[in-house]
Order: structure tokens, then C-alpha cells, then sequence
């Protein structure tokens, strides 16, 4: 296994930015479905799943599989200040100090009086 393939910064930098997003505050208050595949009170999901989503895996290079693309996610996640990645178990979260998950405010609900 070649353990040292790496997306470019500039995919590096799209990537990072954009699972920060998906974790943010703002994100996890709507996205109904990715946290209904959270767990825990910091948000624990599998690294393949957020390496499924459309605009992460935008940046997957040609002839690059599936693990070796997670591999490649988890190294760009490295330097996050709010993403902590779990390799061995291949699941990402939020860091202890990015406070717990926000209400989830459903879209269908209306607030009663």
C-alpha cells in the first residue's frame, strides 16, 4: 500500500474547507441527513461517507480508489481546528473544544405559539 499519495493543496484546501463546513455549527443546526449518521455528543461518522458527497469527491483523482481517496481526505483534514479524524477507525468528528452538536432546527416543523 502506497501510504504517501496526497491531494494537491489546492484540493487539499477545498477539501478542508469543505468538511469543515459540513461539520460547522451552521451545517449540523439543518442537515437533517448527516446527522442522522452522527453518533455521540461530538458528531462521530464514518470517513467514507463524507468522502461520498458530491463535493468532496469532486476532487478525487482519476484511477484513485476508495480507501486510498480516504486516506487522502484524512491527511487533508489534519490541520483542522475543528475536524478530528480517526484513521484506524475511519471516522471523523469534532474536536473536544468545538462544544457539542447544535439543536437541530427541521425544516418541516413550525414553531407553535
Amino acid at each position: 500500500e502506497c501510504a504517501g499519495a496526497l491531494l494537491g493543496p489546492a484540493a487539499s484546501a477545498a477539501v478542508l474547507r469543505q468538511v469543515e463546513h459540513y461539520f460547522s455549527d451552521q451545517n449540523l443546526a439543518k442537515d437533517e441527513f448527516l446527522r442522522s449518521k452522527m453518533e455521540g455528543e461530538r458528531g462521530v461518522c464514518p470517513l467514507s461517507l463524507i468522502c461520498g458527497f458530491k463535493m468532496v469527491a469532486f476532487h478525487r483523482p482519476p484511477g484513485v480508489g476508495a480507501d486510498e481517496f480516504e486516506g487522502m481526505v484524512a491527511r487533508a483534514l489534519e490541520g483542522s481546528s475543528l475536524i478530528s479524524v480517526d484513521a484506524a477507525n475511519g471516522t471523523l468528528s469534532r474536536k473536544p473544544g468545538a462544544g457539542p452538536l447544535p439543536d437541530l432546527r427541521l425544516s418541516g416543523q413550525k414553531r407553535k405559539a
